[in-house]
């Protein structure tokens, strides 16, 4: 590949992956929090930068290989144990309610923050007291 074709690639790549953590399709913290494989990550990602999305976009922005109904089931399966849930309408798409976007803005934010000090206080000393020492004059 020529230098200008190799140069042109590499700067595509890098808006891309701007883009996608932009849109929250490429959030490290978001797989970590929840414990997401690939395609959930995609598709929660989409869920949080979009109203409302349809197994159609989901299917054609994300490319995914499975049924979007399977995967968005599969999806809300592993979300049910904490607290998130995904509503959706016949004809309107799949939606995430604002409490559970602040919710799971909540949570990415406390993976990207350093550990809390666990560290446990120093012990006190046990026992009697030390001896106090006196200056003896010579």
């Amino acid at each position: 590949m020529p230098d200008a074709a190799q140069a042109d690639y590499e700067s595509l790549q890098l808006r891309i992956r701007d883009l996608e953590h932009v849109l929250n399709l490429r959030n490290d913290n978001l797989a970590i929090a929840y414990k997401l494989a690939s395609t959930n990550l995609k598709i929660m990602g989409l869920l949080l930068s979009l109203p409302t999305i349809t197994p159609q976009m989901m299917t054609t922005r994300l490319s995914i290989t499975t049924d979007a109904k399977v995967a968005m089931h599969r999806l809300r399966t592993h979300l049910k144990p904490y607290g998130i849930e995904i509503h959706n309408k016949r004809g309107l798409g799949y939606w995430i309610e604002d409490a559970d976007k602040a919710k799971i803005r909540e949570a990415i934010k406390k993976v990207g923050e350093p550990p809390e000090d666990t560290t446990p206080p120093a012990p006190t000393p046990s026992g009697p007291p030390p001896l106090a020492t006196f200056a003896t004059a010579a």
